[in-house]
């Protein structure tokens, strides 16, 4: 028989046993400190943050501006524009970009480049642009003083399609031996539309004339008043038949973009004779 003090000591622990059941994980008073420190999340100030820079060329200075420069002088370029920032000068010479140069910022937002000349470079109006880069931001601006290069030539020898020189002619003077000679192309109009895929010229000439042939690229910006050159696709010699008639096909540019155009260049050549140079501009489609 079960006593009533037996009784009471099952209840108070059936009790205790409730109450330590009943309480939930992690509500005990004692809490014992993690032996970590804790970490705060890092705060931005996103007003500090600039999403991108604003570009700005403030001046461009060269010495072609006061004074006239020869072939073998060199052309230094200063610039003063946003620091930091990838800088370049092209050198457009008679409407055509013939080189683009790196600028080095020899001090913050000052930029300096130096445009080396060949002794056979002759350029009549010379115009300095500046190209300022930062990601995909491009800005341009241009020196409005032009300059000129006068060309620095052996004596008595001028240069005809850029790789041969021919004795006693002057291409500047009117000399009559030059341009006696017929030179054109029969097969586009200037300015036509054309596939650069499959595109053969043809032209006519004096019968079995040499005739220098170079074929480039150049993509118009700014409306056509710049023209940033390409790749040249032909530089060669043919030789026109007995009835003078010439053919050539021009290699399909490398990288087709829209609005690229192609510049043809000839001068035909008989013995110490030459023709003036006959240009044909076309765009591919």
């Amino acid at each position: 028989m079960i006593t009533r003090q037996y009784s009471q000591n099952i209840a108070y622990i059936g009790s205790m046993l409730g109450i330590l059941l009943y309480i939930p994980l992690g509500l005990s008073q004692t809490v014992t400190e993690s032996p970590f420190p804790k970490i705060e999340p890092p705060t931005y100030n996103l007003g500090s943050i600039k999403s991108h820079v604003t570009l700005q060329i403030i001046s461009i200075a060269h010495q072609g501006k006061t004074k006239s420069l020869t072939s073998d002088q060199s052309l230094t370029v200063k610039i003063k524009a946003t620091p930091g920032v990838n800088a370049s000068i092209l050198l457009l010479a008679d409407k055509y970009v013939i080189k683009e140069t790196t600028a080095r910022e020899i001090s913050s937002g000052i930029y300096q480049a130096t445009i080396d000349f060949d002794s056979n470079t002759q350029i009549v109006e010379g115009v300095i642009m500046v190209r300022l880069q930062h990601g995909k931001e491009v800005v341009y601006k241009s020196e409005n003083t032009p300059f000129s290069v006068t060309r620095v030539n052996p004596e008595g020898t001028c240069t005809i399609g850029g790789s041969r020189l021919i004795p006693n002619c002057n291409l500047d003077s009117g000399d009559p031996e030059v341009a006696t000679i017929p030179l054109n192309f029969t097969s586009h109009s200037n300015g036509e539309i054309v596939n650069g895929e499959d595109l053969v010229v043809i032209g006519e000439t004096q019968p079995n004339a040499e005739v220098n042939i170079k074929v480039s690229t150049f993509l118009p910006l700014m409306g056509d008043i710049v023209k940033l050159e390409g790749e040249t696709l032909l530089n060669k010699t043919i030789i026109a038949d007995q009835k003078g008639n010439f053919s050539f096909a021009v290699p399909q540019a490398n990288k087709t973009i829209s609005g690229l155009k192609y510049n043809i260049d000839a001068i035909a050549i008989v013995e110490d004779r030459t023709s003036k140079s006959v240009q044909l501009t076309l765009q591919n489609n």
